[in-house]
């Protein structure tokens, strides 16, 4: 049986973890992917809603990058102290 035969157990096991890594690595770029399907399609609602200038985009990334670094630090700042804000 498999079970009686440690050498074989091994190989199982890392056969396994192996797929698992596999499995994990490609998840990992369809997340990538969809963020950045979410973002283009972000930018693409909002341009539908008014016209778009190269400056007022230049301004919604500034506007976007910019709270999405101060919440980056607020969870960085909660992480340290321990308190929920």
């Amino acid at each position: 049986m498999i079970s009686q035969n440690p050498l074989i157990a091994v190989v199982v096991v890392v056969f396994i973890l192996y797929l698992a890594w596999i499995i994990l690595r490609s998840l990992l770029k369809i997340a990538i992917f969809g963020f950045i399907a979410l973002v283009v399609l972000g930018f693409a609602m909002n341009a539908h809603q008014d016209q778009q200038t190269p400056q007022s985009v230049f301004q919604m990334t500034k506007s976007w990058a910019t709270s999405g670094a101060n919440e980056i630090a607020r969870l960085i700042r909660q992480n340290q102290t321990g308190k929920i804000s």
